[in-house]
Parts: C-alpha cells; structure tokens; sequence
C-alpha cells in the first residue's frame, strides 16, 4: 500500500506572499513542516506540490521530492489533487504547508484509521479540548466549529477562550456556548 503525504506549497499567498520561504530560526517554513512529516512512520513518500521555482528549489535543497503544479489552483486542495493524480498512491495526507509544529503522531493516527477501515472514505485529524487552563493563558492559536458547523481560527488572548457563536432570534447578536470543539491548539515555542 501506497502512503503518500503530499504538502500543497504557494508563493503568492495574498496575506504573506513567500510564506513557504519565510525564515524560521535559519530553516524556511517549507523545511521545518517537511522534518516534521518525515517523523511520522507511516508514510511512505513525501512530496511537495509548488507552482513555483523557489520553492521548488529550496525543497530540492534540503533533499525533499517536489511536483511542480499549475499555477492557476485557487486552493492548496486543488494543488494537492493535481499532484495526488499524477501519483501512484492508495493513501494521501494532505498536511498544511504553514504548520511547522506538526505533530508526526498525529500523521501517524491517520494514517492508522484509514488502513484499519478500509471502508473509510477519508479522515480528518482533530483533537479533543482537554486542557482549558493552558489555552486561557494566551499566546498561541485555536481553531474551532461554530454553531453553524463554520471553521474559525484565531489568537488566544490570556484569559480569554474563544467559543463557537450562537446567533439569536435576530441572526445578529453572537452568544457563546459552552459547545467548544477545539480542533487544534498551537503552543508557540520559538
């Protein structure tokens, strides 16, 4: 079986353009995302998918594998399926290109779940809210559902804990809920 992790990379983001590139502590962002999915043990090749020649390169640099795409994809998904159609794969992980703090286990976990129900369709990676301290302290990220099933992402201000909104009679006025699904919580450590 065929294990593929294919990480969708664009240059011309609209809100940081480069991103990829961006410097962390002497590595590009690229790089650190890349160490860590080769950490995880469950896959069995790594790729890059890029419209771009510096990234290209700077992927090449390091050792990693890349597909050049078109540039015309209006999301990393439709990055991703282009690079998944030009591949022999039984299996594809799509990993953000912007998530150095990766956790490989969490690649691992996937991966486990679609090989041990071969009826799964896909899998999504995601987290139970365990530790609602640590998070009201500040200074990292959560990513959460909304009443309405919405993804929302945000900045963890200290004592503040982000929930999903409830809309009232009008359709206007916000209300948290207790209902948090966390789907990720980023500790910065850099």
């Amino acid at each position: 079986m065929a294990i593929v992790a294919i990480i969708p990379a664009r240059y011309a983001s609209t809100r940081l353009p480069g991103k990829p590139l961006s410097d962390i502590h002497g590595k590009t962002l690229i790089q650190r995302v890349h160490e860590r999915v080769r950490g995880a043990t469950t896959l069995d090749r790594i790729l890059v998918a890029t419209d771009d020649e510096r990234i290209a390169a700077a992927v090449r640099s390091f050792g990693g594998e890349v597909l050049l795409t078109s540039p015309h994809h209006p999301t990393g998904t439709d990055r991703l399926a282009e690079a998944a159609r030009a591949i022999n794969s039984d299996i594809v992980v799509n990993v953000q290109g912007d998530e150095p703090m990766l956790d490989p286990a969490g690649i691992d976990a996937t991966v486990r779940a679609l090989t041990g129900d071969p009826e799964l369709p896909m899998a999504t990676l995601s987290l139970p809210l365990v530790d609602v301290e640590s998070i009201s302290a500040g200074g990292g990220s959560i990513g959460w559902a909304d009443a309405r099933g919405m993804l929302r992402v945000g900045p963890v201000s200290a004592g503040a804990v982000p929930g999903p909104a409830c809309y009232g009679k009008g359709g206007t006025e916000p209300a948290v809920t207790d209902a948090l699904v966390v789907l990720g919580y980023v500790d910065p450590v850099w």
